[in-house]
């Protein structure tokens, strides 16, 4: 019966010790545009698998205080998590994708008139900005990647590992420990950008290599330059997917 108090007790501990820090992680990272999103998104997961959890041992405990006293905290913690959700910040977020998504799709669009076969006026004044927005529309969708998905990534994970042996990553495995469980890492959206950085500049390179190819544009420069960036984009990748191995070995997740 001891014990039994003393694993209760400690959970209690862990428990509010990660309530607080998750607290804390949404208040530090209001003024961050990128990075609050993310915040926000982590602590909604952190606390619905730690509720399921709950409510999983509450119905298999045959101790009586812990029953009740998980039953409470899993219905606490249903309230909890709607404190987790900024709209705002997400429908900002959404409008800087989908603005780069916009610009993107024109130079698609104009390709496909020129291999339709639309009238010639009309092509000339297509491939008049074309070579611009080629050079244009690639970039500022790469960007718009690079700052949702790796800066507010960078960022938010900087937001969590203030505090040394206490980050919040640190509290949270604390507490799935103890439950006996094991915590669903977060993803890794460093490597997901680098990906679709690596994608947009591929698909550009390919699109460009077949207006050559076609003599809709001359633009050897482009292939050579979307090229390299598809390159320089792979190897960051790479670099990034070793990092997340070793942030997944030591748990910092």
């Amino acid at each position: 019966m001891a014990q039994q108090d003393h694993a209760l007790d400690a959970i209690k501990l862990a428990h509010h010790a990660l309530v607080s820090a998750y607290v804390d992680a949404q208040h530090r990272a209001r003024p961050h545009f990128l990075a609050s999103p993310l915040v926000n998104s982590h602590a909604r997961g952190g606390i619905n698998a730690v509720r399921d959890l709950y409510v999983q041992l509450a119905e298999t405990s045959e101790d009586v205080t812990s029953k009740q006293w998980l039953s409470n905290e899993a219905n606490a913690l249903d309230e909890f998590v709607d404190t987790f959700k900024e709209k705002a910040h997400v429908d900002r977020v959404g409008w800087l994708f989908a603005t780069a998504s916009k610009v993107w799709a024109f130079p698609a669009v104009a390709s496909v008139a020129a291999f339709t076969g639309l009238a010639a006026v009309t092509l000339e004044l297509l491939n008049e900005c074309l070579c611009y927005l080629l050079r244009f529309a690639p970039m500022s969708l790469a960007i718009a990647f690079l700052l949702i998905y790796n800066y507010g990534f960078w960022d938010k994970r900087e937001l969590f590992l203030k505090g040394g042996n206490q980050n919040l990553y640190a509290i949270e495995n604390r507490l799935f420990d103890l439950l006996g469980a094991r915590k669903t890492g977060e993803a890794p959206l460093d490597v997901v950008g680098w990906f679709a950085i690596m994608m947009v500049f591929l698909i550009a390179l390919v699109l460009v290599g077949a207006l050559n190819e076609s003599d809709v544009i001359y633009s050897p420069n482009l292939m050579w330059i979307y090229g390299a960036l598809t390159a320089l984009a792979a190897l960051a990748m790479l670099g990034n997917v070793i990092v997340w191995w070793r942030r997944t070995s030591t748990r910092l997740v």
